[in-house]
């Protein structure tokens, strides 16, 4: 089709996840005669952008179709700047299950225009249909309010701000067929019902970003007790393995391997599978825990390894960065200046290690107190970063700070009760200052790097609220909610680029870590049965009597 020549009274604002519903809006309000435009009429002789800026200059109304998805869409939010701006009435239709208090501002203070709208009631659509061709009746078309040049100038100039842009959101949005499926697999044979709570949506192109950038991306969550880990099928589904773990915490990749903390445990689960094998034909690499330590409960948070393939870990617990003991349930490596005492009490929560040159350089912990749970009390700003080597603290003022990486030369760790990903400025000065690169809708903790990119973990509040932190006035000032899953940050701009959220059963993660040269990847547990069958062979052994041997 082609754009109508003639003006229209109602554009239609929607994201690719709900062409469905806004297809069938438009249906309905060409059965009530309402002159309206929406980008299924778009020509293929015009630049797009072009052509709804044309449109948007004509129009009385326009009808925005508010999911969750389209609320972080970027070209929704475009077209409603550029409705603002030439003074258009906008009438908020929230879907699948958006509420008007999560609206950002301006549109929260459209109570009386915002209409739910049942996907699949066509009776009701008919209705909302009636409903806009009253309103429309209502508005007089604004005249416009700039010479021809001056609009050609305006459409230049917005041209050029969406370049960036134009080539992910033109391919996007012409294209008719859905996202690519997530595939989701629960292995273990489960006694709850959190996989049945548990749903999934993902950023259009998630999964082609990781097939291009070969790599998976793993993440825990100890309050599901689940180990998650993203892959993509060689057809270009993202797929989802979810593994059973009991408290799982710290996550580290490296290796080959992964380095995962659970409530009492520390294990080492290796790939079984070789280069070019495939498990189950949808499987390029198959994590099982080969190694494991009984730790016993030391409350474990970050995990990584040395330079000479060593386990260190946050023994919280105990305020202390520890490694693994052969007989023992650890080995106590450091402890910051102020403990006084190794105790089980957590004075100060100890909770980040970064690694530099192999081996432990700074750690986060929420405050600087030598008191059982004190900490708790300095929890808005009492945060601070120790340098291991000096025994030093090199930043405080933070808030919550988790999942301090070593990325490029640079720091950088969670300043989790502000919901902000940053760097340390100045750390080698011992008074550094932290950066912020990007906020996120959430808790941010769990952090991993490729390249570029900055994969963050969010969490949603535990208790229902972040009252007392940063982030609870933040997300009040943007209108969002906060949410739980991940976020890649491209470093160079702070823009999240791609996102994967969990709704339901999952609310909290722990830790995010990059499986570099992983396709998809999926895990054994040790609550199953199935590692039992799961039988591998060394191939590289010799089966024979060794040498040493003597009848």
């Amino acid at each position: 089709m082609t754009l109508r020549s003639a003006a229209c009274d109602v554009f239609i604002s929607y994201a690719g996840f709900d062409r469905d519903a806004a297809a069938s809006l438009a249906s309905s309000l060409e059965r009530a005669e309402v002159a309206m435009w929406w980008d299924a009429q778009l020509s293929l002789g015009e630049a797009f952008e072009q052509q709804i800026q044309r449109v948007l200059a004509e129009t009385k109304l326009i009808v925005a179709v508010l999911s969750r998805e389209a609320l972080t869409s970027e070209w929704v939010r475009w077209e409603l700047s550029q409705a603002s701006q030439n003074g258009l009435h906008i009438l908020p239709v929230l879907v699948k299950g958006v509420r008007q208090e999560q609206l950002p501002p301006p549109l929260h203070l459209l109570p009386a225009l915002v209409i739910p709208l049942p996907d699949d009631a066509s009776a009701s659509m008919d209705a909302i249909a009636k409903h806009i061709r009253d309103l429309v009746q209502t508005i007089k078309r604004t005249p416009p309010r700039r010479s021809e040049s001056d609009a050609r100038r305006r459409l230049a100039s917005a041209a050029a701000d969406t370049a960036r842009q134009a080539a992910h959101i033109k391919d996007r949005k012409t294209r008719s067929a859905p996202p690519p499926p997530i595939i989701v697999n629960n292995f273990r044979a489960r006694d709850d019902q959190s996989a049945l709570t548990a749903r999934y949506t993902a950023s259009e192109g998630f999964a082609a970003f990781l097939q291009a950038a070969n790599i998976s991306v793993g993440f825990s969550s100890f309050q599901s007790g689940e180990l998650f880990l993203l892959g993509s099928t060689p057809t270009g589904e993202l797929m989802v393995s979810v593994e059973k773990f009991r408290k799982p915490t710290g996550l580290h990749a490296s290796d080959g391997a992964l380095l995962l903390a659970t409530l009492g445990h520390l294990y080492r689960l290796e790939n079984i599978l070789g280069p070019g094998q495939w498990l189950d034909g949808a499987y390029s690499h198959c994590y099982v825990p080969r190694v494991g330590y009984l730790t016993g409960v030391l409350d474990t948070h970050d995990v990584a390894t040395t330079a000479g393939g060593d386990a260190v870990f946050v023994a919280t617990r105990f305020n202390c960065l520890a490694t693994v003991s052969s007989t023992h349930s650890f080995t106590p490596i450091w402890r910051p200046f102020f403990i006084s005492d190794l105790v089980a009490e957590d004075r100060c929560h100890l909770n980040g290690l970064a690694v530099r040159d192999g081996a432990p350089a700074y750690a986060t912990a929420v405050a600087s107190s030598n008191t059982y749970d004190e900490w708790r009390e300095h929890a808005a700003q009492g945060g601070i970063v120790i340098d291991v080597h000096r025994n030093a603290v090199v930043c405080d003022r933070l808030s919550m700070p988790h999942s301090p990486r070593m990325h490029g030369q640079l720091l950088w760790l969670l300043n989790s009760g502000a919901g902000a990903l940053g760097y340390v400025d100045g750390i080698e000065s011992g008074t550094g200052r932290f950066v912020p690169v990007a906020f996120g809708p959430g808790f941010t903790r769990g952090l991993a790097f490729h390249r570029h990119y900055a994969i963050v973990g969010l969490s949603r509040p535990r208790y229902d609220t972040f009252d007392g932190l940063e982030l609870a006035d933040r997300l009040r000032a943007t209108g969002e909610e906060a949410w739980c899953g991940i976020q890649v940050i491209d470093l160079t701009s702070g823009r999240c680029v791609h996102w994967f959220r969990i709704d339901g059963s999952v609310r909290e993660l722990y830790d995010v870590a990059v499986l570099e040269g992983v396709a998809c990847p999926r895990s054994v547990s040790d609550l199953d049965d199935e590692g039992l069958d799961l039988i591998t062979i060394d191939a590289h052994a010799r089966p024979g009597v060794s040498s040493s041997v003597r009848r």
